[in-house]
């Protein structure tokens, strides 16, 4: 049986590994999540001002918005 793809060759690897090196970053800016993750940690008010503003899906890296979600989880049920 006869694959429906095309045979790949060395120049088309080639070709996607100089495009996805050229392949545009998102916006970013870790050291500013890790202040808003900080100052959540602080204090309570500053888990009420972010959540108003800010969705799990604004962190560009991942375990940060995994941190935001579980900050968020304690503060839903009174936890420190």
């Amino acid at each position: 049986m006869k694959s429906a793809l095309p045979a790949t060759t060395n120049s088309d690897v080639a070709t996607l590994a100089s495009s996805t090196q050229n392949a545009p970053v998102p916006p970013q800016n870790l050291d500013a999540e890790e202040s808003v993750l900080g100052a959540m940690m602080l204090s309570a008010a500053a888990i009420e001002a972010v959540s108003e503003i800010v969705d799990a899906g604004d962190f560009y890296r991942g375990s940060h918005a995994r941190i935001y979600l579980a900050a968020l989880d304690l503060y839903q049920h009174g936890n420190p």
